[in-house]
């Protein structure tokens, strides 16, 4: 019987890691409270609207039309039962939610779970309670989505302002009595198969979701169109020192100006417009996803949660990347090719402690389809760091080495000039070498 996982907020993974996806399973959310919850699943498009209403199953709807979600409310709190199988092409995440029936606000929750289960035994659980949130009225507690031909699950965790009626407008629904009057005469139809560019759709969704954000995305997509990546697709990572060295580029905002101009840069890349994050310092840690909906304060709020100090060790935390893609290990092949390469930023303001074991394991890493762009920030030496930028002895050259010790002092354009001055190199050689189809 597999062992039941503890998760943390933020965290993503394969369902295949927890149980079998093939196969029914349960969500059971359970949250203690002196108030009333109402539990929904809301099973959206890519776009992240209901393309159909009938897809919102809570205490009215208590079943989608495909029998794939059902909620079963009859022992406290909501269970969940899904069969993935049944769901259509155009379902692509359902994401589960709980609301304030009334005056009171998450704040006052006592404890709450989101379990997985299989065979009537926990595979995977994710716990929390009132003092992670504030006056919020809703939680986005988890969701199960489909990325490349997988599904996988998300602890969310996320407060939302707003009860039920809020969440149904968020995900593009309608409520009944709010539905336009019948009297205005009809507009015809927008003609079908309209194809806005990748840049107009982006700078739409940026607009509603992240307008911050809309300049940044529109100088990448040039640094993009210049170096013919404009129609490239990869997974973007950022890899973030926060050893105690590391104090004042927090306090000043350096590392989040870094992390908003990557997660622009992610709006290109990555279907997802999320960044998965991960920390070091002699820890190595998943930090969970940067997205277009929480990246305000995610950064401070990530070093809140885990604390800065400690030495600093790159090996762990490059081999926990590598894992978290499904590689790592001593390699005498290349991976089998793969569509998607993984684009890592890797933040420090200095040197390690384990340097053998670092050149290492990025020699290793380079029969991987990921490249490693270390970013040297704070103004030290960055010796190592160019050391690993011209490392000898490899499959492929898999890094590159960028000093921004004060990103504040370049413009965005020279920024994404310095993150792309050999990615483009390094996606030619690795289809060369036959990493990348």
């Amino acid at each position: 019987m597999t062992a039941m996982r503890e998760l943390t907020q933020g965290q993503r993974l394969k369902l295949s890691d927890l149980l079998d996806a093939d196969a029914p399973l349960r969500l059971e959310l359970r949250l203690e409270a002196p108030f009333a919850l109402d539990y929904a699943c809301f099973g959206v498009d890519a776009a992240g609207k209901l393309s159909n209403d009938a897809y919102m199953v809570f205490f009215n709807q208590l079943a989608s039309p495909c029998g794939g979600v059902r909620l079963d409310s009859s022992g406290g709190g909501a269970a969940f039962d899904l069969d993935l199988r049944r769901l259509p092409a155009g379902i692509e995440r359902l994401v589960f939610t709980a609301t304030v029936d009334g005056a009171a606000t998450m704040s006052g929750l006592k404890a709450g779970a989101a379990t997985l289960q299989q065979g009537g035994s926990a595979r995977g659980a994710f716990r929390f309670s009132g003092a992670d949130f504030g006056a919020e009225k809703a939680l986005l507690v988890a969701e199960v989505y489909r990325k490349d031909g997988l599904w996988r699950y998300s602890s969310l965790g996320q407060g939302f302002n707003g009860g039920l009626a809020a969440l149904l407008k968020h995900f593009g629904g309608q409520l009944a009595e709010e539905a336009a009057p019948v009297a205005a005469p009809a507009t015809p139809p927008a003609a079908p198969g309209v194809n806005l560019s990748k840049g107009v759709r982006l700078e739409k969704q940026l607009e509603k979701q992240a307008p911050k954000l809309v300049s940044l995305a529109k100088v990448a997509g040039v640094t993009l169109d210049k170096k013919g990546l404009s129609d490239h697709r990869a997974k973007v990572c950022f890899v973030l020192d926060v050893s105690g060295s590391m104090v004042n580029l927090f306090r000043r905002g350096v590392v989040q100006q870094v992390a908003d101009r990557l997660l622009a840069l992610a709006c290109w890349f990555d279907d997802d417009r999320a960044v998965d994050t991960f920390l070091f310092d002699s820890r190595a840690i998943d930090a969970g996803p940067i997205n277009l909906d929480n990246f305000s304060g995610r950064i401070q709020e990530m070093v809140t949660r885990h604390g800065l100090g400690g030495g600093t060790d790159y090996a762990p935390v490059i081999d926990m990347v590598r894992r978290f893609y499904g590689y790592g290990g001593a390699r005498s092949a290349a991976a089998k090719p793969t569509d998607l390469p993984v684009y890592v930023l890797f933040v420090t303001d200095g040197g390690c402690t384990d340097k053998r074991q670092s050149e290492k394991t990025v020699r290793e890493a380079a029969f991987e389809p990921i490249f490693w762009q270390f970013v040297g920030v704070g103004g030290a030496r960055f010796d190592f760091l160019e050391k690993l930028d011209d490392l000898s002895g490899r499959f492929i050259d898999n890094a590159d080495f960028g000093d921004i010790s004060d990103p504040s002092r370049l413009s965005d354009q020279e920024m994404y000039e310095r993150l792309m001055k050999e990615y483009p190199g390094w996606v030619s050689q690795a289809k060369a070498k036959g990493l990348l189809r």
